[in-house]
């Protein structure tokens, strides 16, 4: 039984939010830094390093959670809390060493340790075990409660009558929202001008991002980055190539090690959505989801300790990817709720 209180359906996506966040604000600031040649803000003997900016921005992710009810502030407390981390925890090396070095080596490492154990202990919290009645109807509850500061939408609407469908039927709070619901005010959907554009922009990608042509390149481009990975960590192992030269207690041995054994461990993942998708385009989809979130998590942090603009690239070129199997992701489910299919397993409690 979970003791802490009833998690939020929501709570895996905003924590995604948290961390990818925190990692770009690493490798951004990292590439800042480096183009700019390390300056320094301050003067007369001070420097206002951005750990400080780390604070105030986590500072405020807090005062967010703790002083408003809007779920809509929980998702801006998850990006303004992972930006400030970020910011943070990218001075790592000054705190732990005696003379304050911000190149310690093997902070990148340490850096990604940090960021491993708060995104699978979190997950590890959020999504076991699975969500209880109680929880579904505390989540409902909160949703209809939502709606006493701004109409809901049609969708907020459906979701609640599917919390409400998994709740304890025999709680008399859970009869009083199926009663209440159909009475909450809807609001017509007449977005801004921006909002509107923007919608537009995600449409048009998602029309495009769910063109058959599109899941036969995702398919392709597995099969070549698993052939690759394992092509480059064969050749190296055969030719006795840095790897096996390298010294580990080095920064750039242990850095090739770690970035090498990150893209394997990518490989192994990307090649279990293979095998996958002979069962269920989804289920293939969310392996691969986890497959770049191990790229963004582990191999693209190593990466940038030998290259920073190259990392920063890489880390783009994931975030797109990842974006474009999120859309397919959301389409199959689609699919699979439309024909009343269940989620395949090892699926997360909350979309």
């Amino acid at each position: 039984m979970w003791r802490f209180g009833a998690r939020d359906v929501e709570a895996a996506r905003r924590l995604d939010l948290f961390v990818v966040s925190g990692v770009a604000t690493v490798l951004i600031v990292r590439a800042y830094l480096a183009a700019l040649d390390y300056p320094q803000v301050g003067g007369g003997g001070l420097h206002i390093a951005h750990a400080i900016w780390g604070a105030l921005f986590m500072a405020l992710a807090v005062m967010l959670t703790i002083t408003t009810l809007g779920r809509g502030d929980k998702w801006l407390a998850a990006l303004v809390g992972g930006v400030g981390f970020g910011l943070f925890i990218d001075e790592l090396g000054k705190f732990i060493t005696a003379d304050v070095d911000y190149f310690f080596e093997p902070t990148a490492a340490l850096i990604y340790v940090c960021f491993l154990v708060i995104y699978l202990g979190a997950r590890f919290l959020v999504d076991r075990p699975e969500f209880s009645a109680r929880e579904e109807l505390e989540n409902a509850a909160d949703m209809v409660r939502a709606s006493a500061s701004r109409a809901i939408s049609e969708s907020e609407r459906t979701r609640i009558e599917m919390l409400l469908a998994e709740a304890d039927p025999r709680h008399p709070l859970t009869a009083a929202l199926a009663e209440v619901l159909p009475r909450l005010p809807v609001r017509d959907d007449r977005p801004s001008r921006l909002r509107s554009a923007v919608e537009r922009g995600r449409a048009a990608l998602t029309r495009v991002v769910s063109r058959p042509i599109v899941r036969y390149l995702v398919a392709v481009v597995a099969v070549l980055f698993v052939a690759s990975a394992l092509a480059q960590v064969g050749s190296l192992i055969v030719a006795e190539g840095d790897l096996r030269t390298a010294d580990a207690s080095t920064q750039d041995g242990f850095v090739a090690w770690a970035a090498t054994i990150g893209s394997l461990i990518q490989a192994v993942i990307t090649g279990l959505g293979l095998w996958a998708l002979r069962r269920s385009r989804l289920e293939a989809y969310l392996w691969f989801e986890r497959a770049l979130l191990v790229n963004l998590l582990v191999t693209q942090v190593f990466l940038f300790a030998q290259d920073q603009f190259a990392a920063t690239t890489g880390f783009l070129l994931s975030l797109a990817a990842l974006i474009v199997l999120r859309i397919l992701i959301r389409s199959e489910e689609r699919d699979a709720a439309a024909g009343g299919i269940s989620r395949p397993p090892l699926v997360r409690s909350s979309s």
